[in-house]
């Protein structure tokens, strides 16, 4: 769990969850901004670079070590299994070796629309990238050929979330101008989407999507064009906290990660309905006051 105080690993009940801070490891930033599982490394990014975690102590990569910006916004794997990382100062890749960090651009050929990357995406040999200011920019990491699928759209507004969903369509979020979802050369907008400050896009099994607005959770079906907010109700809370992230288990409950009010539990049995009764998530009082980045 990626917290504004540090990263806390536990035991799925989170009854004795352990805090690795910059205090008590080489972690370089007690700020976590994102994580990604690859293989038996978790990749952790802050805000002064990013650091690798593994059965050996962490490992840190930034602008002095391996070249890579300090502000990690973003990581994404694709087939192959290279790590691409995007930061608030361009987009890097993880070489080979996986010994340090090369200029993407370079490596691609390809010039970029923006240097502020806020989400990446793979589908195939396409790495999707959503920028802060400039939409997404598609790159063919093969041959380095690139295009912008929405040309058409009004492009000034951050992408918070680019989303491969199980269908292999792409949905993003976009914090001024709601949803859009690509398929099959189509573009796709719920209407009641349009001005939702949306950040956060979720697949859970069985398709459907899960889209995060502040502190309001909606439920897209894009087959069926069903969009409908999800009434929320909070144990210990009259008005919902910011919703910043959101992870199913494998026993299909859903965590939200909330600001300054922990995790809570959506339960198994109340993840079709549309209104849920959540709960605060394990008997820790260590995260209830932190907020949760990343699950």
């Amino acid at each position: 769990v990626g917290t504004t105080n540090g990263l806390f690993s536990s035991e799925l009940d989170l009854t004795h969850p352990r805090n690795l801070s910059s205090e008590n490891t080489r972690l370089s930033n007690r700020h976590i901004v994102s994580l990604l599982s690859d293989q038996d490394l978790l990749w952790v990014g802050t805000e002064e670079g990013m650091n690798s975690l593994s059965e050996t102590p962490l490992e840190l990569f930034n602008k002095q070590s391996s070249l890579v910006e300090n502000a990690i916004q973003a990581f994404s794997e694709s087939s192959d299994g290279s790590i691409w990382v995007g930061t608030y100062d361009g987009l890097f890749h993880l070489s080979e070796g996986r010994e340090s960090h090369e200029n993407a651009e370079v490596k691609l050929e390809a010039v970029l629309r923006d240097r502020r990357i806020m989400a990446l995406e793979t589908q195939k040999d396409e790495l999707w990238i959503g920028f802060w200011n400039d939409g997404v920019q598609i790159v063919n990491t093969s041959t380095g050929d690139t295009y912008f699928p929405l040309r058409d759209e009004n492009n000034i507004t951050p992408i918070r979330k680019i989303l491969r969903t199980s269908e292999d369509g792409m949905c993003l979020a976009m914090q001024g101008t709601g949803l859009i979802c690509l398929s099959q050369g189509a573009i796709i907008r719920p209407a009641q989407a349009t001005i939702l400050p949306t950040a956060i896009l979720f697949e859970i099994k069985g398709g459907e999507l899960l889209v995060g607005a502040v502190n309001r959770v909606y439920r897209y079906r894009p087959q069926e064009a069903y969009f409908k907010e999800i009434e929320l109700n909070y144990p210990d809370l009259e008005n919902g906290p910011v919703i910043w992230s959101m992870r199913q288990t494998n026993n299909g409950e859903i965590l939200l990660g909330t600001q300054a009010h922990g995790l809570y539990l959506w339960p198994k049995n109340q993840v079709s309905e549309d209104a849920i009764v959540l709960n605060s998530f394990g008997n820790s009082s260590i995260l209830r006051s932190r907020t949760i980045y990343a699950i």
